[in-house]
């Protein structure tokens, strides 16, 4: 745990572990990765766990989720400005009325609500990454 807790302080974190022993340093980690066959007890300092005879391949689907969603989540951000730097211009401008801005304002929720659902960034078979509950 010092050792992550020292690592920490270069940048992000990520630790791999499957025993009680590794618990502190999971829960210290800014990502704790457990391995099916540890222990349980273990498990709740994890972020996120990995299921299959395969950690390697599980690590790095893990790894490839992470990246899916983080590029949802910058498209998301790149729309949601995008939508909003629109809508405060014309209605600044007075093209848009406020009828149209209350009507607009949820349209721009709903379409980050929709990017965000149709990810699929993390598959759910016995020999990859599976997300912590």
């Amino acid at each position: 745990a010092a050792h992550i807790a020292r690592l920490a302080a270069d940048g992000a974190t990520a630790m791999v572990g499957d025993g009680i022993n590794d618990a502190a340093a999971l829960a210290r980690a800014d990502v704790g990765i457990g391995l099916r066959g540890g222990l349980a007890a273990a498990l709740p300092a994890c972020h996120a766990f990995i299921t299959g005879d395969t950690p390697l391949t599980g690590l790095g689907e893990l790894f490839a989720g992470a990246r899916r969603a983080r590029t949802t989540i910058i498209a998301i951000l790149a729309v949601s400005s995008a939508y909003n730097l629109v809508g405060v211009a014309l209605a600044a401008a007075g093209i848009w009325g406020p009828l149209l801005c209350a009507v607009a304002m949820p349209a721009s929720s709903l379409s980050a609500v929709l990017m965000a659902a149709g990810g699929g960034y993390f598959r759910t078979r016995d020999d990859v990454a599976v997300p912590h509950p």
